[in-house]
């Protein structure tokens, strides 16, 4: 492909030319018409040099299309036995990775015993253990070291003097943490303990309550009582002869004592 030859220099210097005269313009209100009519005439001579632009761009590119059709033909014979060849090199790439992850597999099996169902194959697997980078032997030592951990966490759990341990294996097993795990059985205490707490709290306050309530029937009891002692009083009082004198009172002394039982006999017998 050759240089374009074109008259650059004679446009530019008359479209230079031409701009020198919009050179610092100041467009008023009186004369915004005569703005949009030069806009209008400077877009348009734009478009005329585009449009030429095109025109060339075009006849340029007809060779090279004509070029990137035949290339594409002849690459299109090699890519198919590239097709080919690169299928047989996935297909034997997917078996590698099928063996590699069967001897995994069996790494996982000789070393989780008993807690196959509280952590299967699938939780300690990283995809990342069938790249080609990443060799057997560290796959199987990582997959042994996630299930050694696993079991030594459980015995701790198992340890614990806690009525919560099924709750916390259960969230050990779920999350695989033990932090978490024993944050759990923090929480199940101090639940336990608020609610120990609430319950003492309850049973003192009924029993204060009882109590005020005996209090009060005992206090209500009395007071009846002392009600019907009065009434009674008032009764017998209102009961007694209008005439009877006013008891007299005793005398300290025997020949005291010796008249005043002459001086009642008499009343007796008078009334």
């Amino acid at each position: 492909l050759q240089h374009i030859e074109w008259n650059s220099e004679e446009i530019r210097k008359q479209v230079q030319m031409m701009m020198s005269a919009y050179t610092d313009v100041v467009y008023t209100e009186d004369t915004m018409k005569a703005a949009k009519d030069d806009r209008a005439t400077l877009n348009k001579f734009k478009k005329v040099i585009e449009d030429r632009r095109k025109e060339v761009k075009k006849k340029c590119m007809e060779p090279y299309e004509q070029f990137e059709k035949e290339v594409k033909e002849i690459t299109a014979l090699i890519d198919k036995p590239i097709g080919m060849i690169d299928s047989q090199i996935k297909e034997y790439e997917e078996k590698q990775k099928a063996e590699k992850k069967s001897q995994i597999q069996a790494a996982y099996d000789e070393s989780i015993g008993d807690f196959g169902n509280d952590l299967p194959f699938e939780r300690v697997f990283d995809t990342r253990y069938l790249n080609a980078t990443f060799s057997l032997s560290k796959a199987m030592s990582e997959v042994i070291e996630k299930i050694e951990k696993f079991k030594t966490d459980i015995a701790t759990i198992d340890s614990l003097d806690s009525k919560h341990k099924l709750n916390v294996r259960d969230v050990y097993v779920r999350t695989l943490d033990l932090s978490q795990a024993m944050a759990e059985d923090r929480r199940l205490r101090e639940l336990e303990e608020r609610l120990e707490a609430d319950r003492k709290a309850k049973e003192e306050a009924e029993r204060k309550r009882q109590e005020a309530e005996a209090a009060k029937r005992e206090e209500a009891e009395r007071q009846r009582a002392e009600a019907e002692r009065i009434a009674a009083e008032q009764k017998a009082a209102k009961a007694q002869p209008e005439s009877e004198p006013e008891q007299m009172t005793q005398p300290v002394s025997e020949m005291g004592r010796a008249i005043a039982s002459i001086e009642h006999q008499a009343f007796a017998q008078a009334v």
